[in-house]
Order: structure tokens, then C-alpha cells, then sequence
């Protein structure tokens, strides 16, 4: 942004004639800046989250290591952060500048159609805020600002919706430092890492794909090598059922190690998430 449209927008705040009105029609980078200048008007952001529900299309940072979006530790609120773009240009930026960082990253657009079921899906992994960056400034928004979580209170009795949060945002965390080619967490740092995942692992409750007549499918690496698929969420489930072949049944972590075949080595949580294996003997 030039400092004459600063100068711009800067005189618009001593405006009196302006309202929410002729905010609207400002770009999003506009209201970012008069959001940051006014230190976080409620104006502004409350017009800024208009105009991220407008826009045809935005863009997220999809890590490789995890191949969900990347997820950041915001080190002063703690907020567990998942970045948006207005462009797919200041998407690509931001992915060099993490690249510097050893965190090799891809970037997924989504269209808006799409925009309800990828913010929901946020609350699945434990985010609770998104950043939105247009390539030169950034506003935090938090996701409930911006989507209402989904209230399975009055679901019919019976029906059993199966979530881990505190699983994939611990395990994203623990699988985007991991896989670094450079790590930058000393192995300390990582080993107590591990341990939150696999607490949030024994806690879990899972979805077992099944086919007809109770058969349990697998999946063989390159390796010959046989694992289970398990699932944190429907979400994920659903990544593995685009046919719907399958059907899943829940069921708590310390009843796996019970339906695992003989001929598979253990299970794969998320195998197209971040995608843990889990020897028998580990669970």
C-alpha cells in the first residue's frame, strides 16, 4: 500500500460523513489498514468478516508433511492460527517465507461454496482462529466471529458423532516439525510433542471403515506392508469413502487392538491426514 492511499484512508477516519456504508466498498486491504490504525475497531472487523464471506475464492496454506492446513502457535495469545488470502499470489509469498523456516507448503484454493464446510472444519482440528493476510498487513479473526461451531445437542438419540480435536491439532503440530528435512525443535522438544499426541491418541474415540458382511478393509504399502485405516472424524472418513463402499462404526482406542487382522502390522490413523502409524504393539 503507497503512503498517499494511507494518507487517504487516514483522513476518511476524520470523516463524519462516512459510515458503515462507505466502509463496504472499500478492498480488504483498505480495512485492514483503518482495522489496524483504529488498534482493532470493531467497525472494521465486523465489515472486514463481510467481505471475507463475499470474495469467490480464497487460498490457505496446506502443508506437505501433514497435507492439511498448516497451523500456527500464535506465541503471545496462544491461539492456534490457520492463514487465509485474498489472492493466490500473497498465498505464495507467505509459503516462500515459511519455506525459509524449513515448512514446505503448498497452497489449496477454495472456492466459496466450499468457504462453510472448510471453516467448520476447522473446529475438527482444534483451530480457533484465522488469519487473514493480504500479502502486506494481517487480522486475526477468531473462528467463532466467523462460523458457528455445530451444536449436536439435539441430534436423535443413538446417533454417536465422533471428534478429535485436541488429536489432530497436536498431531498436525507434532507431524508439521517431524517431517522438516531441517528440524528446528531440539529432539526434547519434539519427544514431549509425541507424548501430548499420544495421550489425545488413548483418549480418542474412532470411525473402523467396514464393507459388507463386517469385512474390514486395509491398506498395502509399496513396502508389502498392511495397515488398518481408523479415523479421527467424518471429515476423514469421508477422504477414504469417496465411493461409499464403507460404512464406520465408533469405537475407543483400547478396543482396536482387538479388530486388527493378523495379517496387518497395525492401524493408520488419517492415512490421508497426517496420517500416524501405530504398531499392534502400541496399542
Amino acid at each position: 500500500m503507497t503512503n498517499e492511499r494511507q494518507e487517504q484512508l487516514k483522513k476518511m477516519l476524520f470523516d463524519k460523513k462516512k459510515d458503515v456504508m462507505a466502509y463496504r466498498k472499500l478492498s480488504i486491504e483498505d480495512l485492514i489498514y483503518l482495522y489496524r490504525a483504529t488498534d482493532g475497531g470493531r467497525l472494521f472487523y465486523g465489515v472486514i468478516l463481510e467481505k471475507l464471506r463475499s470474495l469467490d475464492e480464497i487460498c490457505v496454506n496446506i502443508s506437505k508433511y501433514t497435507r492439511m492446513p498448516f497451523i500456527y502457535c500464535e506465541p503471545e495469545t496462544f491461539d492456534d492460527q490457520v492463514f487465509v488470502y485474498c489472492s493466490e499470489e500473497a498465498a505464495k509469498d507467505a509459503a516462500a517465507r515459511f519455506a525459509e523456516e524449513h515448512a514446505q507448503m503448498n497452497v489449496g484454493k477454495i472456492k466459496k461454496e466450499k468457504f462453510l464446510n472448510f471453516y467448520v472444519g476447522l473446529y475438527l482440528l482444534g483451530v480457533n482462529a484465522v488469519v487473514l493476510d493480504d500479502g502486506e498487513q494481517q487480522v486475526s479473526i477468531q473462528l467463532p466471529d466467523l462460523v458457528t461451531r455445530p451444536d449436536y445437542s439435539k441430534l436423535p438419540e443413538g446417533h454417536i458423532v465422533v471428534e478429535n480435536p485436541q488429536l489432530q491439532l497436536t498431531a498436525i503440530y507434532f507431524m508439521q516439525e517431524l517431517r522438516k528435512p531441517e528440524k528446528t525443535k531440539t529432539m526434547q522438544e519434539l519427544k514431549a510433542m509425541e507424548e501430548e499426541m499420544m495421550v489425545n491418541v488413548q483418549r480418542g474415540k474412532y470411525l473402523v471403515p467396514l464393507q459388507d458382511k463386517n469385512k474390514i478393509p486395509f491398506m498395502k504399502y509399496e513396502n508389502g506392508d498392511t495397515y488398518q485405516p481408523i479415523f479421527t472424524d467424518a471429515g476423514e472418513f469421508s477422504k477414504f469413502n469417496k465411493d461409499n463402499a464403507f460404512q464406520a462404526v465408533a469405537m475407543p482406542f483400547e478396543n482396536l487392538k482387538k479388530i486388527v487382522l493378523e495379517q496387518a502390522k497395525g492401524i493408520v490413523i488419517n492415512p490421508q491426514g497426517f496420517h500416524l502409524v501405530l504398531l499392534k504393539n502400541q496399542l
